[in-house]
């Protein structure tokens, strides 16, 4: 998947009535943890619609400085690399 493919996927997966400009974490976020939670399983099983089976919030997403559930962007390019490592 490319870049413009995954973040097609993400934001798709949103719920009704949140913008793909809403931070996801922090302060002012749209989710409370069991909501992000939720959200995160969606995304990772339109993944597996899609033929793509992987674990999006791992050790490797939870240990980062910075994390990559933040917003679309940050996610989008943390799913392009954990994609992209996957295939190496």
């Amino acid at each position: 998947m490319n870049k413009k493919e995954i973040k097609e996927l993400i934001v798709s997966a949103l719920p009704d009535g949140i913008d793909s400009g809403a931070r996801f974490i922090g302060s002012d976020a749209v989710f409370d943890s069991i909501g992000l939670v939720s959200w995160i399983i969606d995304i990772e099983e339109a993944l597996e619609v899609a033929g793509i089976n992987i674990t999006i919030a791992n050790e490797n997403a939870m240990s980062r400085f910075r994390s990559p559930f933040i917003n679309v962007e940050t996610l989008t390019d943390y799913l392009y690399e954990l994609l992209n490592n996957r295939n190496k």
